[in-house]
């Protein structure tokens, strides 16, 4: 089907057929809606980031090409110009949808893509395959310091074929995945005494010496890495734990208990009133620093309710349409954050005094001091920024 299509785009060459009857925006909307009436757009949309493009084109192409036939909203059947008109227009859209740029502001009604993601492809698995050589990248932890080589007067992950070949003892080592097509590797390091050619480095102070893509993943070692030191016996009878092979797990030969790696859920949402954003002070942020509102999401409760909660009890007002942003991994140690926008809906600003020390509306031209462009925070305050600006 997609052969087809191909046909067809060197006939049109991508531009808009003259046998098309209707206009562009008629002939997406009725489309659009054949595809959604047979549950494809639906499934598309579920498969949130796609890694190439290509993909994205096979996919929409062998769904589009059956609408050449006659579909609900257009019993006379699309002609093949039609059909590729929309398979184009309609691509657009679902790139809009899924791919936005890291740059360009995030809009939150673009159903949850992650903007925190991988650039280049990584596969998670437990164990290496038999095929896999070559150098692999290793992150090693020291507590929560990650160990780097120094190039001059800066720094990198280190990228060998073995571990030993740095020069210090290795404790754990977990094997994470491929990257790009090369293995990586969390590795607990008991000392933190090493060669003057290492380093160790916090997380979030190395966000601005390694690649994006290396601090994602140097934080989802680090977690796994302090998963494996916190979970050596069993919670509950206390027992040497044994390491699953086939998933990432611990069990207790006795009891059977399954522990999995500690993953906490927290909200992060940005509150606008009428063009001004809710921003808030914690008594341990630095002075003059302000930032969105957060907190954890308890037993029992969805993360909606969590976002109403979290802002009723730390400043005291309501809050409605709350709507998705995007979410982040933040390894500081263990929590997954969940961004959302919300509209303010009435009371008065009550800081608690225990977990927000001072709360204001900002406007656009007034803002305070705000955190940096690592955290999902920054990228929620942009994003009321782009808006306004």
């Amino acid at each position: 089907m997609y052969q087809a299509l191909e046909r067809v785009q060197k006939v049109h060459s991508g531009r808009r057929p003259a046998a098309i009857s209707m206009s562009s925006v008629a002939l997406h909307r009725h489309i659009t809606a054949d595809i959604a009436a047979s549950g494809a757009l639906v499934m598309l949309l579920s498969l949130g980031l796609w890694p190439q493009r290509h993909l994205l084109d096979t996919l929409l192409g062998e769904f589009l090409a059956r609408f050449v036939t006659p579909g609900p909203s257009h019993p006379g059947g699309y002609s093949q110009g039609e059909v590729w008109y929309a398979f184009c227009l309609t691509r657009k859209t679902l790139e809009d949808l899924s791919m936005p740029s890291r740059d360009a502001p995030h809009s939150p009604h673009s159903h949850g893509t992650p903007i925190f993601g991988m650039q280049k492809t990584f596969i998670s698995e437990m164990a290496p395959p038999q095929e896999l050589s070559g150098p692999a990248w290793w992150f090693g932890f020291h507590r929560n310091l990650l160990l780097v080589e120094k190039v001059g007067d800066s720094f990198q992950v280190p990228f060998l074929e073995r571990f030993e070949e740095i020069g210090i003892a290795a404790g754990n080592r977990h094997y994470l995945g491929r990257y790009d097509g090369q293995a990586c590797y969390a590795v607990d390091v008991p000392d933190k005494s090493v060669p003057d050619h290492l380093d160790f480095k916090d997380l979030r102070q190395a966000h601005s010496g390694i690649d994006e893509d290396l601090f994602v993943l140097g934080g989802r070692a680090v977690q796994i890495v302090e998963w494996d030191r916190t979970h050596q016996y069993c919670g509950r009878c206390g027992s040497k734990n044994e390491t699953k092979t086939k998933e990432r797990a611990k069990q207790c030969p006795k009891c059977k208990l399954l522990s999995f790696p500690r993953l906490s859920p927290a909200i992060i949402v940005m509150v606008e009133r009428d063009g001004k954003v809710l921003l808030a002070r914690s008594p341990h942020f630095p002075a003059k620093m302000y930032s969105v509102l957060a907190g954890f999401v308890e037993p029992g409760e969805t993360i909606e309710e969590c976002v109403a909660r979290e802002i009723k009890e730390e400043v005291g007002i309501t809050v409605d349409n709350i709507r998705y942003f995007s979410s982040q991994p933040w390894p500081f140690p263990n929590s997954l954050m969940l961004g959302f926008t919300a509209e303010y809906a009435g009371g008065e600003i009550e800081v608690d005094g225990v977990e927000i020390a001072e709360a204001q509306w900002f406007s656009p031209e007034a803002m305070p001091s705000i955190p940096g462009r690592i955290s999902i925070s920054r990228r929620l305050i942009d994003y009321f920024l782009d808006k306004h600006g």
